[in-house]
Protein backbone atom coordinates (compact mmCIF):
# COMPACT_ATOMS: atom_id res chain seq x y z
CA UNK A 1 0.00 0.00 0.00
CA UNK A 2 1.25 3.34 -1.24
CA UNK A 3 -0.59 5.44 1.05
CA UNK A 4 -2.80 5.40 4.56
CA UNK A 5 -6.90 5.00 3.36
CA UNK A 6 -9.37 5.30 6.11
CA UNK A 7 -11.75 4.10 3.91
CA UNK A 8 -9.72 0.81 3.95
CA UNK A 9 -9.74 1.00 7.66
CA UNK A 10 -13.46 1.36 7.23
CA UNK A 11 -13.99 -1.72 5.13
CA UNK A 12 -11.21 -4.22 6.76
CA UNK A 13 -13.13 -3.17 10.02
CA UNK A 14 -16.16 -4.39 8.81
CA UNK A 15 -14.74 -7.86 7.29
CA UNK A 16 -13.09 -8.30 10.90
CA UNK A 17 -16.54 -7.93 13.01
CA UNK A 18 -18.34 -9.93 10.19
CA UNK A 19 -16.34 -12.92 10.12
CA UNK A 20 -15.31 -12.43 14.20
CA UNK A 21 -19.24 -11.73 14.50
CA UNK A 22 -20.04 -15.13 16.80
CA UNK A 23 -16.57 -14.29 18.94
CA UNK A 24 -17.90 -10.69 19.75
CA UNK A 25 -21.64 -11.67 20.30
CA UNK A 26 -20.39 -14.08 23.26
CA UNK A 27 -18.28 -10.96 24.80
CA UNK A 28 -21.12 -8.72 23.92
CA UNK A 29 -23.71 -11.12 26.04
CA UNK A 30 -20.99 -11.54 28.96
CA UNK A 31 -20.64 -7.88 28.98
CA UNK A 32 -24.31 -7.48 29.28
CA UNK A 33 -25.69 -10.60 30.70
CA UNK A 34 -23.99 -11.17 33.80
CA UNK A 35 -24.57 -7.34 35.28
CA UNK A 36 -27.87 -7.77 34.02
CA UNK A 37 -28.29 -11.18 35.87
CA UNK A 38 -26.76 -9.92 39.46
CA UNK A 39 -28.99 -6.87 39.11
CA UNK A 40 -32.58 -7.87 38.84
CA UNK A 41 -31.46 -10.86 41.12
CA UNK A 42 -30.45 -7.77 43.69
CA UNK A 43 -32.33 -4.85 42.33
CA UNK A 44 -30.12 -2.59 43.37
CA UNK A 45 -28.45 -0.12 40.79
CA UNK A 46 -25.62 0.36 42.11
CA UNK A 47 -24.41 -3.16 42.52
CA UNK A 48 -24.95 -3.47 38.70
CA UNK A 49 -22.93 -0.37 37.63
CA UNK A 50 -20.50 -1.97 39.87
CA UNK A 51 -20.33 -5.41 38.64
CA UNK A 52 -20.38 -3.92 35.16
CA UNK A 53 -17.32 -2.24 35.37
CA UNK A 54 -15.55 -5.16 36.77
CA UNK A 55 -17.08 -6.94 33.50
CA UNK A 56 -15.40 -4.21 31.45
CA UNK A 57 -12.31 -4.52 32.81
CA UNK A 58 -11.91 -8.19 31.99
CA UNK A 59 -13.72 -7.99 28.96
CA UNK A 60 -10.95 -5.97 27.36
CA UNK A 61 -8.63 -8.54 27.50
CA UNK A 62 -10.76 -10.53 25.35
CA UNK A 63 -11.46 -7.66 22.40
CA UNK A 64 -8.12 -7.29 22.37
CA UNK A 65 -7.06 -11.14 22.03
CA UNK A 66 -10.19 -10.99 19.02
CA UNK A 67 -8.19 -8.25 17.29
CA UNK A 68 -5.26 -10.35 16.61
CA UNK A 69 -7.19 -13.81 16.61
CA UNK A 70 -7.40 -13.82 12.74
CA UNK A 71 -3.91 -13.65 12.33
CA UNK A 72 -3.21 -16.73 14.96
CA UNK A 73 -5.75 -19.03 13.39
CA UNK A 74 -5.16 -21.83 11.27
CA UNK A 75 -8.07 -21.61 9.37
CA UNK A 76 -8.05 -17.76 8.83
CA UNK A 77 -4.24 -16.27 8.67
CA UNK A 78 -4.13 -17.51 5.23
CA UNK A 79 -7.33 -15.34 4.55
CA UNK A 80 -6.10 -12.57 6.70
CA UNK A 81 -2.75 -11.99 4.97
CA UNK A 82 -4.45 -11.66 1.95
CA UNK A 83 -6.66 -8.91 2.76
CA UNK A 84 -5.77 -5.80 1.14
CA UNK A 85 -5.00 -3.45 4.21
CA UNK A 86 -1.68 -2.42 5.48
CA UNK A 87 -0.10 -2.88 8.92
CA UNK A 88 -0.39 0.94 9.15
CA UNK A 89 -4.15 0.58 8.68
CA UNK A 90 -4.54 -2.64 10.47
CA UNK A 91 -2.81 -0.76 13.37
CA UNK A 92 -5.36 2.11 13.00
CA UNK A 93 -8.28 -0.62 13.42
CA UNK A 94 -6.81 -2.23 16.50
CA UNK A 95 -6.88 1.22 18.14
CA UNK A 96 -9.90 2.07 16.34
CA UNK A 97 -11.41 -0.73 17.95
CA UNK A 98 -9.91 -0.67 21.50
CA UNK A 99 -9.52 3.38 22.39
CA UNK A 100 -13.21 4.03 21.14
CA UNK A 101 -15.53 1.53 20.13
CA UNK A 102 -15.30 -1.16 22.92
CA UNK A 103 -15.48 2.30 25.52
CA UNK A 104 -18.31 3.55 23.48
CA UNK A 105 -20.26 0.12 23.38
CA UNK A 106 -19.31 -0.65 27.08
CA UNK A 107 -20.53 2.69 28.52
CA UNK A 108 -23.64 2.30 26.28
CA UNK A 109 -24.14 -1.01 28.22
CA UNK A 110 -23.54 -0.41 31.27
CA UNK A 111 -25.75 3.45 31.11
CA UNK A 112 -28.73 0.53 29.35
CA UNK A 113 -28.33 -1.83 32.21
CA UNK A 114 -28.25 0.72 34.78
CA UNK A 115 -31.92 2.07 33.43
CA UNK A 116 -33.31 -1.09 33.43
CA UNK A 117 -32.42 -2.02 36.66
CA UNK A 118 -33.23 1.29 37.96
CA UNK A 119 -37.20 0.25 37.23
CA UNK A 120 -36.51 -2.61 39.72
CA UNK A 121 -34.60 -0.72 42.50
CA UNK A 122 -36.85 0.49 45.30
CA UNK A 123 -35.42 3.87 45.51
CA UNK A 124 -36.32 6.36 42.67
CA UNK A 125 -33.34 7.00 40.13
CA UNK A 126 -33.61 9.75 37.55
CA UNK A 127 -31.12 9.98 34.70
CA UNK A 128 -29.19 12.59 36.91
CA UNK A 129 -28.62 9.80 39.18
CA UNK A 130 -27.90 7.17 37.19
CA UNK A 131 -24.68 8.97 35.23
CA UNK A 132 -23.77 10.09 38.53
CA UNK A 133 -23.41 6.51 39.52
CA UNK A 134 -21.99 5.36 36.38
CA UNK A 135 -19.16 8.14 37.17
CA UNK A 136 -18.48 7.00 40.41
CA UNK A 137 -18.14 3.84 39.56
CA UNK A 138 -15.07 4.47 36.85
CA UNK A 139 -17.33 5.70 33.45
CA UNK A 140 -16.38 8.84 32.49
CA UNK A 141 -13.08 8.68 34.79
CA UNK A 142 -10.32 9.16 32.81
CA UNK A 143 -8.24 6.55 35.14
CA UNK A 144 -10.31 4.09 34.71
CA UNK A 145 -10.60 4.59 30.72
CA UNK A 146 -6.34 4.61 30.61
CA UNK A 147 -6.53 1.42 33.15
CA UNK A 148 -8.29 -0.41 30.35
CA UNK A 149 -5.96 1.05 27.51
CA UNK A 150 -2.96 0.05 29.23
CA UNK A 151 -3.87 -3.54 29.57
CA UNK A 152 -5.92 -3.84 26.37
CA UNK A 153 -2.67 -2.69 24.83
CA UNK A 154 -0.54 -5.34 26.65
CA UNK A 155 -3.07 -8.17 25.87
CA UNK A 156 -2.58 -7.00 22.47
CA UNK A 157 1.30 -7.29 22.78
CA UNK A 158 1.12 -10.45 24.17
CA UNK A 159 -1.19 -12.10 21.31
CA UNK A 160 1.23 -10.62 18.71
CA UNK A 161 4.53 -11.69 20.25
CA UNK A 162 3.25 -15.36 21.22
CA UNK A 163 3.97 -17.92 18.75
CA UNK A 164 2.43 -20.95 19.53
CA UNK A 165 0.94 -21.48 23.18
CA UNK A 166 -0.32 -17.56 24.48
CA UNK A 167 -1.40 -18.99 28.12
CA UNK A 168 2.48 -19.48 28.59
CA UNK A 169 3.03 -15.80 27.50
CA UNK A 170 0.15 -14.81 29.61
CA UNK A 171 1.52 -16.61 32.70
CA UNK A 172 5.18 -15.20 31.82
CA UNK A 173 3.19 -11.64 31.49
CA UNK A 174 1.32 -11.93 34.74
CA UNK A 175 4.57 -12.77 36.61
CA UNK A 176 6.27 -10.19 35.19
CA UNK A 177 3.41 -7.89 36.17
CA UNK A 178 3.70 -8.80 39.55
CA UNK A 179 7.35 -8.81 39.64
CA UNK A 180 7.51 -5.21 38.35
CA UNK A 181 4.83 -4.14 41.47
CA UNK A 182 6.35 -5.93 44.37
CA UNK A 183 10.04 -4.43 42.82
CA UNK A 184 7.82 -0.37 42.76
CA UNK A 185 6.13 -1.32 46.16
CA UNK A 186 10.03 -1.86 47.25
CA UNK A 187 11.49 1.15 45.39
CA UNK A 188 8.71 3.61 47.34
CA UNK A 189 8.79 1.77 50.50
CA UNK A 190 12.37 2.49 50.57
CA UNK A 191 11.77 6.27 49.65
CA UNK A 192 9.54 6.72 52.33
CA UNK A 193 11.79 5.45 54.79
CA UNK A 194 14.57 7.76 53.71
CA UNK A 195 11.79 10.69 54.03
CA UNK A 196 11.78 9.65 57.87
CA UNK A 197 15.33 9.09 58.25
CA UNK A 198 15.77 12.89 56.26
CA UNK A 199 13.23 14.57 58.56
CA UNK A 200 10.71 14.65 55.37
CA UNK A 201 12.97 15.89 53.19
CA UNK A 202 10.70 14.04 50.21
CA UNK A 203 7.73 15.34 51.79
CA UNK A 204 5.17 16.62 49.57
CA UNK A 205 2.32 19.02 50.65
CA UNK A 206 -1.21 18.18 49.44
CA UNK A 207 -1.23 21.26 46.99
CA UNK A 208 2.14 20.59 45.25
CA UNK A 209 1.09 16.95 44.86
CA UNK A 210 -2.19 18.83 42.56
CA UNK A 211 -0.49 21.41 41.08
CA UNK A 212 3.00 19.45 39.86
CA UNK A 213 3.00 15.79 41.05
CA UNK A 214 -0.25 14.60 39.61
CA UNK A 215 0.09 15.74 35.82
CA UNK A 216 3.47 14.47 35.87
CA UNK A 217 2.00 10.73 37.16
CA UNK A 218 -0.72 11.47 34.53
CA UNK A 219 1.16 11.98 31.20
CA UNK A 220 3.48 9.27 32.33
CA UNK A 221 0.55 7.04 33.03
CA UNK A 222 -0.97 7.82 29.74
CA UNK A 223 2.04 7.65 28.03
CA UNK A 224 2.47 3.86 29.24
CA UNK A 225 -0.71 2.56 26.62
CA UNK A 226 0.73 4.47 23.98
CA UNK A 227 4.03 3.43 24.39
CA UNK A 228 2.73 -0.12 24.27
CA UNK A 229 0.43 0.24 21.11
CA UNK A 230 4.46 1.79 19.00
CA UNK A 231 5.46 -1.47 20.15
CA UNK A 232 2.48 -3.39 19.23
CA UNK A 233 3.15 -1.72 15.77
CA UNK A 234 6.88 -2.48 15.09
CA UNK A 235 5.85 -6.29 16.28
CA UNK A 236 3.35 -6.57 14.16
CA UNK A 237 5.75 -5.34 11.14
CA UNK A 238 8.16 -7.76 11.34
CA UNK A 239 6.82 -11.11 12.83
CA UNK A 240 3.07 -10.80 10.44
CA UNK A 241 5.08 -12.79 7.43
CA UNK A 242 6.13 -15.13 10.03
CA UNK A 243 2.84 -16.64 11.16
Amino acid sequence: MKSFSLSRVLQYARYHYTTMQSKYMVRLLLLVGLPLFIGVLDRNVVNTTEVSAVVCFFASFGVASLCVHPMRDRGQKILEMGVPVSNEERMAFFLLNLGVIYPLIAHIAAFVLALLVSLLDQYSYCLGDILRELHDCGYGDWWFYVTIQFFAAGTLLINLLARRSVFIAYLIAFFSFIALFLSVSWVLGLLSEMGVVLNNTIYITPQMFEDVVEPIIKVVYSLLPACIYAVCYVVSRKRQMKW
